[in-house]
């Protein structure tokens, strides 16, 4: 069997390697004659899966992709061509979850707002926005969610309207791209939407680039009304606008779902649903996670906010892939090798915290008793 993978998905060596002859390749630019002759196709979001692609592709069979979103898989043709698929819906939740709380740990402290108390729209309930919801309220926020699909669930949570969830001190969106009809999500942030947001507002894009207009949000940034931007994903990826960046806050080459952990997940996912498909018996291979570089941190007396806000940016201090977009940003090149070359990142539980605490419980921390 030829399995053909994006040579950016960790471990699919461990994870693929057992079943085939795996070979890796540049997700923007499948090879023509590796095309050809797979069996398998295991993706992440850069590599388009349309009729184009599968018309260079007559061999396949089945489709993975490491991601949780599937805008750019035409599953329908797929489903036409009887090839099967598979995503990895929730692999990367938590470092989504994780990176929002890293962006507003880190205006908390340049803008000298605590978290505790402060207005939180998350616009989409789906996996991330719920792992971001549950940690905001973990350390003292007030989380709503605007997500008409989930409205009607008696689930707990408080589920307002898009524009109640712009009026809160800080909105993030995570929506999947849909370009057409009642739950359109395309360019849904825009016009007078957009520019009457008053100034100093918080406003984080991971979801996906298009959600808001670039050009716009320029206008925006230099109206009198600024807002504190944060954008993970940009409109026209790759090829991202240098001015946009220069009017945000934190920047960042969509990476937001970039953990270790998460990562891991996604192609041991898809791992159990390629064997699931093919047929094949057995125990699911495992990716081998490394020892953090942190695994064991003991309080020594009980933590205020300040001391919480430290510990998440232990683990995940967002600056620093800001930081470095800001300096090695230079065009669509740089953008893909950003994420190419990304530093390893762990998530919280891969942190245990003693004593145990309800606190560190809730935010995703390992606990412990001793």
């Amino acid at each position: 069997m030829r399995i053909l993978a994006d040579e950016n998905i960790p471990y699919s060596e461990e994870i693929f390697g057992k079943f085939g002859d795996l070979v890796r390749a540049d997700g923007r630019h499948m090879p023509e004659s590796e095309l050809m002759e797979a069996d398998a196709l295991i993706i992440r979001s850069i590599t388009r899966v349309d009729s184009a692609l599968l018309d260079r592709a007559p061999k396949l069979r089945f489709v993975g992709t490491c991601t949780i979103g599937t805008d750019h898989v035409d599953i329908g043709e797929l489903r036409r061509r009887g090839i099967g698929f598979s995503s990895a819906p929730g692999c990367n939740r938590i470092s989504v979850g994780e990176y929002i709380m890293s962006v507003l740990a880190v205006l908390s402290m340049r803008l000298r707002r605590p978290l505790r108390g402060m207005t939180l729209g998350i616009v989409g309930g789906g996996n991330t926005g719920s792992a971001v919801y549950d940690k905001a309220k973990a350390i003292g926020m007030e989380p709503v969610i605007c997500d008409p699909p989930l409205s009607s669930r008696n689930d707990g949570r408080k589920y307002v309207s898009f524009d109640e969830a712009l009026s809160m001190d800080a909105v993030t969106f995570h929506v999947p791209l849909i370009r057409e009809g009642e739950l359109r999500t395309y360019h849904m942030l825009e016009g007078e939407r957009l520019m009457g947001l008053e100034k100093g507002k918080i406003l984080i894009n991971a979801s996906r680039g298009a959600v808001i207009p670039a050009e716009e949000l320029i206008e925006k940034q230099c109206s009198g009304s600024p807002l504190h931007l944060v954008l993970d994903t940009w409109e026209n990826e790759p090829a991202v606008s240098r001015e946009l960046a220069g009017f945000c806050d934190l920047t960042t080459p969509h990476i937001a779902g970039y953990s270790l952990d998460g990562k891991a997940r996604g192609t041991e996912m898809i791992g159990q649903a390629f064997m699931k498909f093919f047929g094949i018996e057995g125990d699911a291979p495992k990716a081998p996670l490394p020892e953090p570089a942190f695994s064991h941190i003991t309080l020594g007396r009980a933590p205020d906010e300040s001391d919480w806000l430290r510990l998440m940016l232990l683990v995940y201090d967002v600056r620093r892939d800001s930081d470095r977009f800001m300096r090695e940003y230079t065009g669509g090149a740089s953008f893909d090798i950003m994420r190419k070359t990304y530093l390893e990142r762990r998530e919280w539980s891969s942190l245990r915290v003693s004593p145990f605490s309800e606190t560190a419980k809730a935010l995703g921390f390992a606990c412990s008793e001793d």
